[in-house]
């Protein structure tokens, strides 16, 4: 299950999510910053991972100047667009966050 504990007042479950086994079956599987992405002066630092730290972290609830994506937004778009992209796994928001 994914850390939902960041966010207050949750109106789902947090998504379920198993690393290993989606790791396994991910195309990149050795990859870890294709998820674990790090920026830096707002620039994809190429060959570096974020794997040690928290999405939250570096992702607010809200945007700041410094960070115009919110933590949920983060979530989402770094899920959802694989998912779409790929062609494969849930976009729908009960195929994700189910108890």
């Amino acid at each position: 299950t994914m850390d939902n504990s960041y966010f207050t007042g949750a109106q789902r479950p947090a998504a379920l999510f198993e690393h290993d086994l989606h790791n396994a079956q991910a195309e990149l599987k050795d990859d870890c910053a294709v998820c674990h992405h790090l920026y830096e002066d707002g620039q994809l630092i190429e060959d570096e991972s974020s794997e040690d730290s928290l999405c939250s972290d570096c992702h607010e609830l809200q945007s700041v100047p410094e960070n115009t994506v919110p933590l949920r937004t983060a979530y989402h778009k770094q899920c959802k667009s694989c998912h779409f992209n790929e062609k494969k796994g849930p976009v729908l928001c009960g195929e994700c966050h189910i108890n």
